[in-house]
């Protein structure tokens, strides 16, 4: 029993990181190259674009974000900007205020960005909706790009191509930056595949008359949103050159709050869209299995790895086995322990990985608890 315990593990692990991104990588170089974009639009046939950015006191970012969307390349006359303040209590309605192009919402309290995104579309009459959070900014040609790979038919959602900043070799974002490019590569070949089950919320293009109304303690709207397209029968795609910048460096507390956050907020997606575990419902069934589901099955499966290959000490290959994952977990607990072991390359990759398994952890104990809120917090 522990031979098969050890063995389905160490597999659908295996597949999981390996053999998944794999076999999409190779699906998607199979595919004819991508024809969706429409190469004929003319810059006089540019539709009408609405900026929608829901915000909680970001006075120190709101006037960045502001300025790299004012100077992006789309037409002036087609494109408007709204700035919804979700009961900030700093100075980010006083930054706002500054631009007399642009328009604010504002109300207390803090409700969440479900809410500010449904008064923000209460206050467009725009077809297209750009949804973009406050802290990145927009690159020169971002909007454009979106816009264009949408005039498709058949694309419900386009999402940006976040750009996270390197640091150095052994900074937390430095990692964040390798599990980014990591997943970044797998869900570019998902997009090129089929589609992708999520969209990035540091930048995404929507016809208005496609999103779906979402409820108010929604934590994941770039998560939810995109399954109501998928569930219409459209697809969720990447476009490479929408560019969004990620320059706020990283604090390794904060990120393991968020990727909890982000796990927990698919907990409560599975819940609500069942259909998504049914082949016969979902379009990307296989995609959604191996990616999304695995990933958060992932912790556990290393645990029956552990234990298994503790059962099966008195054979050498398992023993052998055994003092890997030990000296694995070790050289994680000996960086979470000491800052100065993560300034090693090698066990600050580790403790990044082992932290991602453990939110996933944290994340299921909190949905089940409901131990979460739709309002987020940044420290």
């Amino acid at each position: 029993m522990w031979q098969i315990i050890f063995w389905t593990s160490l597999f659908a692990i295996l597949y999981i990181y390996i053999g998944y991104p794999l076999y999409i990588g190779i699906k998607a170089h199979l595919k004819s190259p991508l024809t969706d974009i429409n190469s004929t639009l003319e810059p006089d046939s540019w539709p009408a674009i609405c900026v929608l950015v829901p915000c909680y006191n970001e006075s120190a970012h709101i006037s960045n974000k502001i300025e790299s969307i004012l100077s992006a390349d789309y037409p002036v006359d087609k494109r408007s900007i709204i700035i919804i303040s979700d009961g900030s209590n700093d100075h980010t309605e006083v930054e706002v205020s500054k631009y007399t192009d642009v328009q604010l919402i504002t109300y207390h309290p803090n409700l969440g960005k479900p809410t500010a995104i449904a008064r923000g579309l209460a206050n467009t009459t725009a077809p297209i909706i750009i949804l973009t959070d406050a802290r990145q900014l927009v690159d020169r040609s971002a909007l454009k790009s979106l816009v264009k790979r949408l005039m498709s038919p058949n694309i419900g959602a386009v999402s940006g191509n976040l750009v996270i900043s390197k640091g150095d070799n052994t900074s937390p974002d430095h990692q964040l930056g390798l599990y980014w490019r990591y997943e970044k590569q797998i869900r570019l070949w998902e997009s090129r595949a089929s589609s992708v089950p999520g969209v990035s919320g540091a930048l995404y293009a929507i016809r208005r008359r496609d999103i779906p109304q979402i409820p108010k303690d929604t934590i994941l709207d770039d998560f939810e949103i995109p399954l109501g397209i998928i569930y219409q029968g459209l697809k969720c795609v990447i476009e490479t050159d929408a560019i969004v910048y990620e320059n706020t460096p990283v604090e390794t507390n904060h990120e393991f709050r968020r990727k909890v956050r982000t796990l927990t907020g698919n907990f409560q997606s599975f819940e609500r869209h069942t259909w998504l575990f049914s082949p016969k419902q979902n379009p990307i069934w296989f995609e959604f299995i191996s990616h999304k589901c695995s990933r958060l099955a992932s912790p556990y499966l290393f645990l029956l790895l552990l234990i298994s290959s503790f059962f099966l000490y008195n054979h050498l290959f398992y023993r052998t086995i055994l003092m890997f994952q030990l000296l694995f977990y070790s050289v994680a607990l000996a960086a979470h322990i000491s800052p100065t072991v993560r300034t090693y390359k090698v066990p600050s990759i580790i403790y990044f990985f082992c932290r991602l398994n453990f939110a996933a952890i944290i994340a299921l104990f909190n949905y089940w608890n409901k131990n979460y809120d739709v309002k987020w917090k940044r420290p």
